[in-house]
C-alpha cells in the first residue's frame, strides 16, 4: 500500500476512490495529494476531480460525504507538507480509534464481536468504540436521537450530523469492510468499479424481463393483516418465548414454497457488498411505459439514494439450510441472527419497530421469504437468487411493495464471511399462535409445527435487556417509520392522495409532470432574485433563546395550558407583521401537494459564491432530497384568519391543527 493510500484510508476515504487517485492520477505521495490543488481549487476540485469519476458515488449523501472526508484529508496533507507529512499522517490516524488486538467471543460491554479492528471486519466493539460506551449494548444499536426526531442535528462520539439521518447513512458502512478498510475481497477487489457498475445494468435490464419470480411472479395474492388485528398486538410482548399473538396465527402468503430441502455447496456463504443496480434507468423506462406513476417512481428513487450509500452488505456463514447473517444496523438494531430454513425469527429495528419474518430455502441457488411488519400488518414478500456472471458470484434481491417490485445486486467479495456463528433462535410458536400447519391466505394448511427450535427457551433475552430503550425508540421515531420496508420509508405520502391513491387533481391532474417542472424552474429562477420578502428580505435580526433559556424548559409539561414558560415570554422576531387584515377570498383553502424547485441547482451556484458552507449546503441538499421524494403535502380549510391544516407526520406527531393569524 503507497504512503498516500495508508494516508486516505486512516482519513475514511473509500477504497474506489483511494484507488482511483493512486492508479488514474498516479499521486502516490501525501505531499503530491497536497499541491495537486491550491487553496482556491481543492473544495471543487475533490468532487469534480475525483468522488464525480467514480459511477457510485456520483450523486447521493454517500458522494457528499466523500467529499467532505477528502476535503478533511487535502487540508491535514497541507498541514503536513508545512509541517512535516508524517505528522499529519499520526494526526490523522491518532483521530481514528486504535486497532483492537484480535480476540474471540463477544464483548461483555457491546455485545459484539470481540475480535477485528477499527478499520474493518465483521462489526466488533473495536469499530463502534469512537461512538461512546451506551451506543451500542447488550448487541443493540441503540443511538440518542434527538427529541423532536431524526430530522434534528445528532452528536455522537464527539462528531455532530446534519441530521440523525446523516448519521444513519454512515452506520451503513459499520461491519461490511474488510480489515483493511475497504470493501474489496479476494474474488472481487473493487466492487464499485465502473465494469461492475455496467454489468450491473446489464443485470437489471434481465431482471425486467423476468417472469420466473416468487410467489407466482409475485402475482399470487399477499396477505394483510386487519385492522383489529393489529390493534390486539399493540403492546405485545416479543420477549415473551411463551406467548401466542394475539391477532391468531400470521398467514403464511400463498405460493411460499415448502421448507425440506437442504443446500448441498452452501452458496450463500461469504462477505456481500450491495451494488447500485441501475434503478434510476428502469424506473425512467417504467414512467415511460406506464408501469410507474410521478408518486412511486419519486418513492423508488428515494430508496436507490439509499442503497447508493456504499456500504450496505451481507456476512453469511451458511451451514445447510441454516444462516447466521451479520446485516447493515441503520436498519435492523440487532447486528446478527440465525434463522433455519422454514422457521420465523424475530427482528427488532433501530426505529423500534418488530419484524417476524421467515426464510426458505427451496433449491441450492435460491431463497425465499417474507416480512410481517407488526406495527402496520403489512407483509413484504422477497426473493434472493445467485448466480455466476463474469467469474463473479452475485446475489438478486427483488423486493415486492404494494405491488411494485425492485431490484437490489449483491457481488460476493469473499467466500469468507470472516465473522462469529451464533446459536439459531426461532419465533415459530408466538407467530404461529400455538397452531401447528396454520393455512396460508388462501385457506391452504401449510406445514409448520408451532414450536420454538430452542424450546424450552422462555424468553428473549436479549430483548429483556434493551427493552426501555426500544420502547424510547419507538416514541422518537414513531410513525416516520412506520410504513418500512427493504429499501425505504412512506411516512410522506400518508395522507397527501386523492381517492384514487395519486397526487393529481381537477386543477393539476400531475405535479410532477415536464410542464409543472419546467414552471416551477422558472418560477425558482425569479424567487433567487425577489428582494421583497418577509422580515426584511430576511435580513432582520432572528431571535435565538440562550443556552440557559434552554435548559430551563427541558421537563416541561407543555400539555398543561394553565403553566408559564419558565425561560419568560418567547420574543416576536423584528419586523413581524402584526395581525389586523382578515382574508377575503380564502385562497388558500384546497390540496397542495410540494413540487421540487430545483434546490440542488440554487446550493450549487450558493456555495460557489460562499453563501454556505459545506455544513450548511450539506444540510440543505438533504431537506432538497426529502422534498423530491413526492407526497408532501398541505391540505387547508381557510376560513379568513383561521385555518386548519393537514400535513405530513413524517415530522409533525400530529396530522391537523387549527391555527388564527396571530396566535
Amino acid at each position: 500500500m503507497t504512503e498516500l493510500a495508508r494516508f486516505l484510508t486512516d482519513a475514511g476515504v473509500d477504497a474506489s476512490i483511494t484507488a482511483y487517485m493512486t492508479k488514474q492520477l498516479q499521486l502516490q505521495i501525501v505531499a503530491e495529494f497536497a499541491n495537486y490543488w491550491t487553496a482556491d481549487e481543492y473544495e471543487k476540485g475533490v468532487a469534480d476531480d475525483v468522488v464525480s469519476q467514480i459511477q457510485s458515488f456520483k450523486s447521493g449523501p454517500a458522494g457528499k460525504l466523500q467529499v467532505a472526508r477528502l476535503r478533511t484529508a487535502w487540508q491535514g496533507a497541507q498541514q503536513g507538507t508545512r509541517g512535516g507529512q508524517q505528522q499529519a499522517g499520526a494526526a490523522l490516524r491518532a483521530a481514528q480509534p486504535a486497532p483492537a488486538a484480535p480476540q474471540q467471543g463477544f464483548c461483555e460491554k457491546t455485545g459484539l464481536e470481540a475480535g477485528g479492528t477499527s478499520q474493518g471486519g465483521a462489526l466488533n466493539a473495536a469499530q463502534v468504540a469512537h461512538l461512546g460506551e451506551d451506543t451500542f449494548k447488550g448487541g443493540l444499536h441503540k443511538p440518542k436521537w434527538d427529541s423532536e426526531g431524526l430530522h434534528k442535528p445528532h452528536t455522537i462520539g464527539g462528531k455532530t450530523y446534519d441530521t440523525g439521518f446523516h448519521y444513519l447513512l454512515e452506520a451503513h458502512e459499520l461491519g461490511g469492510k474488510n480489515e483493511s478498510g475497504g470493501y474489496g475481497g479476494p474474488l472481487c477487489a473493487d466492487p464499485y468499479s465502473k465494469e461492475i457498475q455496467d454489468l450491473c445494468q446489464v443485470l437489471l435490464n434481465e431482471a425486467q424481463q423476468d417472469k420466473t419470480l416468487c410467489y407466482n411472479n409475485f402475482k399470487d395474492p399477499c396477505p394483510q393483516l386487519t385492522k383489529q388485528q393489529v390493534d390486539l398486538c399493540k403492546g405485545f410482548d416479543y420477549g415473551d418465548k411463551t406467548l401466542k399473538l394475539p391477532c391468531g396465527p400470521l398467514p403464511w402468503p400463498a405460493g411460499c414454497p415448502h421448507p425440506g430441502y437442504v443446500p448441498k455447496t452452501n452458496p450463500l456463504n461469504g462477505r456481500w457488498i450491495t451494488l447500485s443496480g441501475g434503478q434510476k434507468e428502469f424506473i425512467k423506462k417504467a414512467i415511460e411505459g406506464g408501469m410507474l406513476g410521478a408518486a412511486e417512481a419519486h418513492k423508488i428513487m428515494a430508496d436507490t439514494d439509499h442503497e447508493k450509500t456504499g456500504g450496505m452488505y451481507l456476512r453469511i456463514n451458511q451451514r445447510g439450510d441454516t444462516c447466521t447473517v451479520d446485516a447493515s444496523v441503520a436498519k435492523y438494531a440487532r447486528a446478527k441472527r440465525t434463522w433455519k430454513s422454514g422457521h420465523y425469527f424475530y427482528e427488532p429495528l433501530v426505529s423500534g419497530g418488530n419484524l417476524l419474518g421467515v426464510w426458505v430455502l427451496p433449491e441450492e441457488y435460491r431463497k425465499i421469504g417474507f416480512f410481517w411488519e407488526m406495527d402496520s400488518g403489512k407483509c413484504f414478500r422477497i426473493e434472493r437468487r445467485a448466480f455466476q456472471r463474469n467469474g463473479l458470484m452475485f446475489l438478486r434481491q427483488a423486493t415486492e411493495v404494494a405491488g411494485k417490485i425492485s431490484f437490489v445486486f449483491y457481488v460476493k467479495v469473499s467466500d469468507d464471511p470472516e465473522s462469529q456463528i451464533i446459536p439459531v433462535q426461532s419465533r415459530c410458536y408466538t407467530a404461529l399462535a400455538g397452531h401447528d400447519n396454520a393455512p396460508d391466505n388462501l385457506g391452504n394448511p401449510y406445514p409448520c409445527t408451532a414450536k420454538d427450535l430452542d424450546f424450552p427457551v422462555k424468553r428473549d433475552t436479549w430483548l429483556d435487556k434493551n427493552e426501555t430503550e426500544m420502547i424510547k425508540q419507538r416514541d422518537i421515531v414513531g410513525t416516520a417509520f412506520a410504513h418500512c420496508c427493504d429499501n425505504g420509508f412512506e411516512a410522506h405520502d400518508l395522507g397527501g392522495k386523492n381517492a384514487d391513491g395519486g397526487y393529481g387533481g381537477p386543477l393539476c391532474q400531475d405535479p410532477y409532470g415536464d410542464e409543472v417542472q419546467r414552471i416551477v424552474e422558472n418560477l425558482l429562477a425569479q424567487s433567487e432574485i425577489d428582494r421583497t420578502l418577509c422580515y426584511n428580505n430576511f435580513k432582520d435580526p432572528c431571535p435565538e433563546l440562550t443556552k440557559e433559556q434552554v435548559a430551563m424548559c427541558k421537563g416541561f409539561d407543555y400539555g398543561d395550558k394553565t403553566l408559564k414558560l419558565p425561560c419568560g415570554p418567547l420574543p416576536w422576531p423584528p419586523g413581524f407583521p402584526p395581525p389586523v387584515y382578515v382574508p377575503k377570498t380564502n385562497p388558500l383553502t384546497g390540496r397542495w401537494i410540494t413540487v421540487s424547485g430545483g434546490q440542488a441547482a440554487f446550493i450549487k451556484e450558493a456555495i460557489k459564491s460562499g453563501m454556505l458552507g459545506a455544513s450548511e449546503s450539506k444540510k440543505i441538499m438533504s431537506d432538497t432530497d426529502h422534498e423530491k421524494t413526492g407526497g408532501m403535502y398541505l391540505r387547508i380549510n381557510q376560513f379568513g384568519t383561521q385555518c386548519t391544516v393537514d400535513a405530513s407526520i413524517a415530522k409533525y406527531a400530529r396530522a391537523k391543527r387549527t391555527w388564527r393569524s396571530g396566535h
